[in-house]
């Protein structure tokens, strides 16, 4: 047996091809971080505040890298840090959790010209939970490039240029709010919404 040590985590396997070790370390991350909030989560720094106002607004790294004045790396390792702040996973989820914890301001509501469907509210709550492309997939019952596909087609409609922003859409249309739920377990539990 070998130790490996991988982007501060421990790999205690048979030695192996360096990319299969690779993917192992982060499968082993990427369940240990939950989708939904803690209960209480920790405030978030001004630069943190900063850049997830930028990053909910629809701009991607190099955007708000740029115009924070600030590298590609810091605006990684912000994210990092707010994930593990308010305990969840993904750009989505890190700022429908700040909306959520009031840490950055919410959108002003405005009504939506159109409807939208169930399927569309819970791929939306999906979304802003964390869940993963292949999560939606299940979720639907679908292959994940037909999950890809209904995502596009809902950012499109709504013009986010991301997830996250596609959450901000969400929040001011009153279709993302605080009654996102969990979606670590097998079961997709509907809320009730008024509208």
């Amino acid at each position: 047996m070998r130790v490996n040590r991988l982007r501060g985590f421990d790999c205690t396997r048979p030695h192996s091809h360096p990319h299969q070790l690779r993917v192992h370390a982060i499968r082993k991350d990427a369940r240990s971080v939950s989708a939904q909030p803690r209960v209480t989560p920790r405030p978030l720094t001004p630069a943190q505040v900063r850049v997830a106002r930028k990053i909910a607004g629809g701009l991607d790294t190099a955007q708000t890298a740029f115009e924070l004045a600030i590298t590609s790396g810091t605006v990684n390792v912000q994210l990092a840090s707010m994930g593990r702040k308010l305990g969840v996973s993904g750009r989505a989820a890190i700022v429908h959790a700040a909306y959520e914890s009031r840490q950055i301001p919410r959108p002003e509501r405005e009504s939506y010209d159109g409807e939208f469907t169930e399927i569309e509210i819970q791929m939306w709550d999906l979304i802003a939970s964390g869940a993963t492309v292949q999560r939606i997939a299940d979720v639907f019952r679908v292959s994940r490039a037909t999950a890809r596909v209904r995502i596009r087609r809902l950012r499109r409609r709504l013009k986010a240029s991301s997830d996250a922003h596609l959450v901000t859409q969400g929040w001011r249309y009153g279709v993302a709010d605080e009654s996102v739920t969990d979606t670590g377990s097998e079961m997709t539990i509907a809320v009730a919404r008024s509208r």
